[in-house]
């Protein structure tokens, strides 16, 4: 995780973790430990009490009950290690620009490049903001986590119970694991709301104390009815949050920061936006994380440099609808004659498209 060529106070992924040499999470341990544990515990008394009960009364239905329930634990712990062990979207780091050698003054650089870049996208001003750990230009929407100490494309958040940032690479992924885990937290609670029902029935019809009963052999029904009950609150709180969201085109950070109250430049329409979302496969990795290792710093010296590299991760498409410019909120703000404006296209993300280098120093 160091550059040995920069020395041992140089890293080149911040401070995440590999794994394996495939693996990359954050910092943080024990947390998704803590959240692993929280998920299987309803997990083991729905099998080790409730299935078996389903299955000895109602047969081949009752199975299927189980069945279904296990699917969807699956699918929670399996979209849960996605996002927990996968590479959010880090940007790669370059070398210090102080530290390289320009091949046009034929010198040393003895500065760091202009702390911004601007470029006009469909008649916006973005603004392009140049990371002093990274040593990099931020594309559009990246921002730079101060837990992973990393710039991630697309960053949603840093999500401390999966104990990784959320960002372009791992949101399906994220967003899975919440849908899972709310309709898996619905699906208990109910099921286990009809053990309750089932056995106060038989109680009373058997003349015997409800409550007794209820509380005495089959005690695992209301625990976990009621450990599900507040556990959706949070989680399908949650869930709902992050549905607005993508329907919406924004992410956690935007949202928070306000940074689309006039008007989101990436808002496709509804449909779109979760397939935009959703439905695309994530792109490769900007490093290897067995051999990571820092990029020449490439410092663009013109516009005619930065323009191409917009182009090439931005190309022309038709999902921009013109709309009225920004405030000042952020990364984006809007200018009656900005200063180092280079160009006017229609953009939009491209998947997969290798934003870093060429000439723009990503």
């Amino acid at each position: 995780m160091r550059d040995i060529e920069g020395g041992p106070d140089v890293e080149v992924i911040g401070k995440n973790r590999v794994i394996c040499g495939i693996c990359l999470t954050g910092p943080e341990l024990w947390n998704p430990l803590l959240s692993i544990g929280l998920l299987t515990l309803p997990c083991v008394v729905f099998h080790a009490f409730v299935s078996p009960w389903y299955i000895e009364k109602y047969g081949a239905v009752g199975s299927l009950v189980v069945i279904f329930g296990a699917l969807l634990m699956l699918t929670a712990y399996v979209s849960f290690a996605s996002t927990a062990l996968s590479d959010p979207g880090i940007m790669k780091r370059q070398k210090d620009p102080k530290n390289s050698y320009d091949a046009i003054t034929q010198q040393w650089r003895d500065r760091s490049p202009p702390r911004w870049q601007d470029a006009q996208i469909n008649g916006r001003v973005v603004r392009l903001k140049f990371c002093s750990t990274c040593n990099i230009y931020r594309p559009p929407r990246c921002v730079h986590c101060a837990v992973c100490d990393n710039c991630v494309e697309r960053f949603d958040h840093h999500c401390p119970w999966v104990g990784n940032c959320v960002g372009r690479r791992n949101y399906r992924s994220f967003y899975m694991f919440i849908f899972s885990t709310s309709v898996l937290c619905l699906y208990v609670l109910g099921i286990s709301c009809h053990k309750m029902a089932v056995v106060v029935q038989q109680a009373n019809d058997e003349g015997e104390n409800a409550a007794l009963k209820l509380f005495g052999s089959n005690a695992d029904a209301p625990l976990l009815a009621a450990y599900v009950f507040l556990a959706i609150w949070f989680v399908g709180g949650l869930c709902a949050y992050h549905t607005f969201l993508v329907g919406t085109e924004q992410t956690t950070y935007e949202a928070l920061k306000g940074l689309y109250a006039d008007g989101n430049p990436f808002h496709r329409g509804l449909i779109r936006n979760f397939a935009s979302v959703l439905c695309r496969f994530p792109r490769q990795m900007y490093f290897d994380p067995r051999h990571p290792e820092l990029d020449e710093f490439d410092e663009p010296r013109s516009p005619t440099e930065i323009v191409p590299a917009l182009q090439a991760a931005y190309p022309p498409v038709e999902v921009f609808a013109a709309q009225p410019p920004l405030r000042n909120r952020g990364y984006e703000r809007s200018l009656s004659q900005p200063s180092g404006v280079f160009a006017e296209q229609n953009w939009a993300p491209q998947p997969g498209s290798p934003v870093n280098g060429a000439g723009i120093g990503w």
